[in-house]
């Protein structure tokens, strides 16, 4: 749901990783040595990255190395990056498509995958294929378009988590209460006015169960009406703490982190590479706070390899090589144990055991989110009505609708068709 594009995550960590991992040279079928081509990688990046020098020399180190590694295996073939902010990323393949220089590849969101597909701007791929088979089964029905064919090919997770600086938070709140009370204590904290953001909340204050079965086509019942009225309220008592900010969607809380503003964020795993490089050390992750009603519900974002249309033969052979490659199981977990960004989506690459506080925290924020799949599900599919809900929350907040009205509000749009 929503803007949750955060790819470069991927480059800058599996570019470094797969060096110690034991892939060294190996006779693979497809391009001679002596072939010779360009793929060009487009990638957005997220509104708590920001493309300035040191992002471009972080990116330009990692696609070296990377491009070192896989000449190993596929001699010939150069990788020239193409870095966009997330919100012209579609703008940009639309573009360049219609000029016949769409890139070879895509690394995206689940959803922006998906559109690309929609619009004709990716080509599909048959299912299944060697790329498919080393993924885990659950993951299939995210990125079918039919029985024979994907619109993209998953490569990681990026699990919601919170982000902080160690400097100013000792210990991040493990619980709702805890959170206001860290508030109240002198501690600053970020959310955004954004569904997407805020869905992890609904499990903590338990109005996750209200949400999915009224949008499910179940009746509102005073219980399903009053716990979404209870979120709102906790939301308002919340915004009403003079150190908690709830800013609107487009907000950048990253640069609030850095610039002292917030001691705690919402975030992305993979909003870490462009924070760490800031904070260092300072920076410290955890899983969401869970409350009283139950656990958090985050919603992982899911990242994929598209297809561009544009390709030659050996462009297209050359990048679905590529793909197949950042799915190796060796890969992958090297992926997740020391660029701690992602996490893996192979069937051999399953969870790691925690040995870090943050890969811990990345753990614990996926297995939330994979808790929490079955039961918000329901809200994944109206990702083209999260500004519908925005507008509702953003009235809500600056007191244009009353708790009463706004609860109305989220009921009737639960109910109402998708578009």
């Amino acid at each position: 749901m929503g803007r949750w594009l955060r790819a470069a995550a991927l480059v800058l960590g599996l570019a470094p990783l797969v060096a110690g991992c034991g892939l060294g040279p190996q006779p693979l079928p497809g391009l001679t040595p002596r072939t010779s081509t360009i793929l060009y990688v487009a990638i957005g990046v997220g509104d708590a990255t920001r493309i300035d020098s040191t992002l471009r020399s972080a990116l330009g180190e990692k696609l070296e190395a990377l491009e070192k590694l896989y000449a190993d295996l596929r001699p010939g073939v150069k990788l020239e990056l193409l870095i966009f902010e997330e919100e012209r990323l579609l703008a940009e393949v639309r573009r360049r498509t219609r000029s016949g220089l769409a890139p070879d590849l895509i690394l995206a969101e689940g959803s922006i995958a998906q559109q690309l597909h929609q619009e004709g701007l990716t080509r599909t791929v048959p299912f299944p294929n060697p790329s498919s088979d080393q993924l885990s089964p659950s993951l299939i029905p995210f990125a079918q378009v039919d029985a024979r064919h994907l619109f993209a090919v998953p490569v990681g997770y990026a699990p919601q988590l919170a982000c902080f600086d160690r400097r100013r938070m000792a210990q991040p709140p493990a619980t709702m209460q805890a959170l206001l009370t860290a508030s109240s204590e002198g501690q600053s904290f970020g959310f955004k006015l954004d569904l997407g953001d805020l869905a992890w909340t609904l499990g903590s204050l338990g109005a996750l169960e209200s949400f999915t079965a009224i949008r499910a086509g179940s009746p509102a019942t005073e219980e399903h009406v009053s716990r979404i009225r209870q979120w709102l309220l906790w939301l308002q008592t919340a915004n009403l703490q003079q150190r908690i900010t709830l800013a609107g969607p487009d907000a950048n809380l990253g640069d609030g982190l850095l610039d002292g503003t917030y001691a705690w964020i919402t975030c992305r795993s993979s909003d870490q590479t462009y924070l760490h490089a800031q904070l260092g050390d300072d920076l410290g992750l955890a899983p969401l706070p869970a409350g009283s009603q139950g656990q958090p519900s985050p919603v992982s974002v899911l990242l994929m390899w598209a297809y561009g249309r544009n390709s030659s033969p050996v462009q297209r052979q050359a990048a679905e090589e590529l793909v197949r490659f950042s799915l190796n199981p060796p890969v992958q977990r090297a992926m997740t144990l020391r660029g701690r960004t992602l996490l893996p989506v192979s069937r051999e690459a399953p969870l790691p055991v925690a040995s870090s506080t943050r890969l811990a925290a990345l753990v614990t924020a996926q297995q939330q989110a994979q808790d929490a799949r079955a039961r918000i599900s329901q809200l994944l599919v109206m990702r083209n009505r999260e500004e519908d809900f925005n507008r509702i929350l953003i009235a809500f907040h600056y007191g244009n609708l009353g708790v009463d009205e706004a609860t109305d509000a989220l009921v009737r749009l639960l109910q109402s068709p998708s578009p």
